[in-house]
């Protein structure tokens, strides 16, 4: 819309021609420049703003001519400042200058522009003048700029990570140890090296190629990845051999769990496509680790990464079940724990757990309304044993969910005996069990079983697991509340 003369208010003041001084001044600037007037409704608010003055520079800036702004409203040419209406009327009110970077459209093209819009006041007339400023150059200057620092970026990684499996590489290993080492003296915990070595790994390439192999390997990397905690380090020096660096260990509980962990996991059967991906076969692949404790800030990498390879071949020659520690002391535990794991798998299959059930009393009335099964064991060197902490030592082992079983049948044994006297000892029996327990394969189907053999309700048994294990494992927990079996935190029975 074109306005009036009238319309555009007034050019001239005592001091004479402001629109024609301004317009001078205006012509001299390499900025484009529009001078804005407010168009008011009847009530006196601003709707809107009309250009009383523009230089040349706006079209090479925008790429609209000065002819086409003049007497038109913002709306009209520079619609995307007009998105931002009540900024520039707040520069009006208040005198406040403000600025935003926009990406103006025209004539099919887009110039990213930077406007900042600042008060002009004659004396009788308030208008807002816009500075506009092509960001074209600057924009490539910046896309160049972000280009750069992701190659950067790019050729970081490749420098400190291996190719193939994505890990850590040498040189980033002994950074993160070396930064480790020097926080020994200032932080309380422990610093621990895993050396992972895959075992007949050799048999894997020689019988159906490097690219099995490199399958092998990719897959051992990313389940050491799965095992790890997220601010551990888990690299590959060559070859088949890896490292974990772990730092801020409480105790050596930590290290012994992170390590059958990996165990484990690395052992189970992987699936490998060979014969340009028409054949799928499935290897098995152990793993040995030797564990090598930092305690001193005057270790060094190379010492501390040595030592856990000497120890990774003392776990591939020792009966140690895949691993081992460079500290004597250490390994002597270590094997002290492997003696009694053995020694528990076969008092489980021969029935030598003494199963016992402790009353848990109610609060209110002092009556026996549950009991608890607590499991007792003597090995015949090392004496009494705390069965469930060599069970959470040894969560993802078969000897859990066997001693889990064997417990369990014990409870349903225990309820189908006392609900068949006149005065029945308690309502449900109370079983600890483990979330790697919870959710190993046909677990739940294995419980329901034993309590229909033994004719007990599912409501009887109440399934005891660690807070964190029942946020982990909802599956599982979904299936035991299925069948009507309670299931609560340990800490809360």
């Amino acid at each position: 819309m074109m306005l009036s003369e009238q319309d555009r208010g007034p050019r001239h003041d005592q001091g004479g021609s402001t629109i024609d001084v301004v317009s001078a001044v205006l012509s001299m600037c390499s900025d484009a420049f529009v001078l804005l007037r407010p168009v008011r409704n009847p009530d006196g608010d601003v709707v809107d703003f009309v250009c009383v003055l523009a230089n040349q520079v706006l079209e090479t800036t925008v790429g609209v001519s000065n002819d086409d702004v003049v007497g038109n409203r913002l709306a009209q040419f520079l619609p995307e400042v007009h998105d931002h209406l009540p900024s520039l009327v707040d520069v009006l009110e208040t005198g406040s200058p403000w600025r935003i970077a926009v990406d103006v459209h025209h004539a099919g093209l887009r110039r990213p522009v930077s406007v900042r819009a600042t008060l002009v006041s004659t004396g009788r007339q308030d208008d807002v003048m816009l500075a506009l400023n092509d960001r074209t150059e600057v924009h490539r200057l910046v896309e160049v700029i972000d280009g750069l620092r992701e190659r950067q970026h790019e050729l970081e990684i490749q420098a400190l990570h291996d190719p193939l499996t994505g890990c850590a590489n040498r040189l980033l290993i002994e950074s993160r140890l070396e930064h480790g080492i020097s926080r020994l003296d200032r932080h309380s915990g422990s610093l621990a090296v895993m050396f992972v070595d895959l075992d007949r790994f050799k048999d894997v390439n020689d019988a159906h190629g490097h690219a099995a192999g490199d399958a092998v390997l990719i897959t051992m990397a990313d389940r050491l990845r799965s095992q790890a905690r997220p601010y551990d380090t888990v690299g590959r020096l060559g070859g088949d051999e890896f490292v974990v660096v772990c730092e801020n260990l409480a105790n050596q509980d930590d290290v012994d769990r992170l390590t059958r962990s990996i165990v484990a996991s690395c052992g189970a059967p992987i699936d490998v496509d060979v014969d340009g991906d028409t054949v799928t076969i499935t290897v098995t692949v152990s793993v040995s680790v030797g564990v090598a404790l930092a305690d001193a800030a005057d270790t060094d990498p190379t010492t501390l990464i040595g030592r856990a390879d000497q120890a990774m071949y003392r776990a591939k020659s020792d009966n140690s079940g895949g691993i081992a520690y460079d500290d004597e002391s250490m390994q002597s535990r270590l094997a002290a724990r492997h003696d009694i794991e053995i020694g528990l798998a076969a008092a489980i299959d021969e029935d030598q757990l003494i199963v016992e059930f402790e009353p848990v009393i109610a609060a209110d009335d002092q009556r026996i309304m549950a009991a608890q099964a607590t499991v007792h064991w003597r090995h015949d060197i090392h004496g009494p044993i705390d069965v469930v902490s060599v069970c959470r030592t040894a969560d993802g082992d078969d000897v859990a969910g066997k001693l889990v079983d064997r417990v369990i049948d014990r409870a349903a044994r225990h309820l189908s005996t006392t609900a068949a006297t006149a005065n029945p000892r308690c309502e449900f029996v109370i079983v600890d069990v483990t979330g790697t327990v919870l959710c190993n394969s046909g677990f739940v189907d294995r419980v329901v079983s034993t309590l229909g053999r033994h004719g007990v309700a599912p409501s009887a048994l109440c399934v005891a697991i660690d807070g964190v294990d029942i946020a982990r494992q909802s599956q599982a927990y979904d299936l035991l509340a299925g069948w009507g079996l309670p299931v609560g935190r340990h800490t809360e029975v």
